[in-house]
């Protein structure tokens, strides 16, 4: 009896994970794709000359990053950003490898008190925003 009782139970909880898997597989690249900055905004900082941020590892940093970024990893972001760039109104253009640390960077700095942080998104969207923003010019 205990073993038919439990059945159910097991079905109930595979189901709910998996709605919840498939939600989360779906609604996230949603989310980070609503959360970047259009790409004419994106342009209008690029040529104003807005830091161009990548939050991605030094190592990969290293192997290939856009011209005229820096490199704060988003595991020094916190302490790191103030030295840098103190004014917390001044535009930042944040970029990973495709999304994911930027989106948490915007959401760092703006726990920071950064009003004016734009993710660009991945690395080859951030590729594709800055030279297309420097052809213009």
């Amino acid at each position: 009896m205990n073993e038919v009782n439990r059945a159910p139970r097991k079905r109930r909880v595979s189901l709910t994970f998996l709605i919840l898997a498939a939600t989360v597989a779906v609604g996230l690249p949603l989310l980070k794709r609503a959360a970047e900055v259009p790409p004419e905004d994106a342009a209008q900082l690029i040529q104003k000359g807005a830091p161009l941020i990548d939050v991605r590892t030094p190592a990969e940093f290293a192997r290939e990053a856009v011209p005229g970024a820096i490199n704060i990893p988003m595991d020094a972001l916190a302490e790191d950003i103030t030295e840098r760039y103190p004014d917390r109104r001044q535009p930042l253009l944040v970029y990973c490898a495709v999304g994911g640390r930027s989106l948490m960077a915007v959401q760092t700095l703006g726990g920071l008190g950064y009003s004016n942080v734009h993710n660009l998104g991945s690395l080859g969207r951030a590729r594709e925003l800055v030279e297309s923003a420097q052809a213009v010019r």
